[in-house]
């Protein structure tokens, strides 16, 4: 869930302050919710936004500082049109990605008229989408192991080594909960501890089903 800053000394819930406390609670994770859905459909403008401004700039270069880059970042070059078709493809599939997060918690997805028009999210909020799709690539892929073992194995070793099975294990900041899924799986109790919703949606919706509906990675 989100952090709320609450003065606990004040929030009674059996008091009409806790009513009203509570019921800012509740708006203030609509507000989220709503950004975070926002910001999903936005995807693939704002990786299309980001693409063409990295060309253009790359195109207002000197010469001497071109001719040390990579053909692939040079317009006009075969690989160049090569690199762009790949990225135009990834931007495509990665906003089905989303689009389906969305429908299946009964939102508006990116093709809905009726998010037509909206507000455009602020640049912190879209680069929170980008590590979702990084956290998904680490945490649920078979391209990710390697850097799951570099990051997680010696966190494994080490609850082996001095934690026996069956004591309780707390995960802060699980992000998709791939690691509390291992901890969990390793025999212990675990709780994974994520206030940000974008990483949540996408867990509930993504790794829930790997997990559960699939034999997951």
């Amino acid at each position: 869930m989100a952090n709320h800053n609450l003065d606990s000394t004040k929030f009674d819930p059996a008091s009409d302050h806790g009513s009203i406390a509570r019921e800012n609670i509740c708006k203030d994770d609509v507000s989220l919710m709503e950004k975070t859905g926002a910001s999903f459909r936005q995807y693939a403008c704002f990786q299309r936004t980001a693409r063409i401004g990295a060309n253009h700039r790359i195109s207002k270069l000197s010469e001497a500082d071109r001719a040390v880059l990579p053909h692939a970042l040079i317009s006009g070059s075969d690989a160049f049109k090569e690199r762009e078709k790949l990225m135009v493809e990834a931007e495509i599939r990665n906003q089905f990605f989303f689009d389906n997060v969305l429908m299946s918690m009964g939102m508006e997805h990116s093709q809905d008229p009726a998010a037509a028009g909206e507000e455009v999210v602020p640049d912190d909020t879209a680069g929170k989408v980008r590590s979702v799709l990084k956290s998904v690539a680490r945490e649920w892929t078979a391209e990710g192991a390697r850097e799951r073992e570099e990051c997680y194995g010696p966190i494994m070793a080490g609850l082996k080594e001095y934690v026996d099975r069956g004591r309780r294990v707390l995960v802060p900041g699980a992000g998709l909960g791939r690691l509390a899924l291992d901890i969990y799986l390793q025999g212990y109790e675990c709780c994974g501890n994520e206030f940000t919703f974008h990483m949540l949606l996408v867990f509930l919706n993504f790794a829930c089903v790997q997990l559960f509906l699939s034999d997951f990675i």
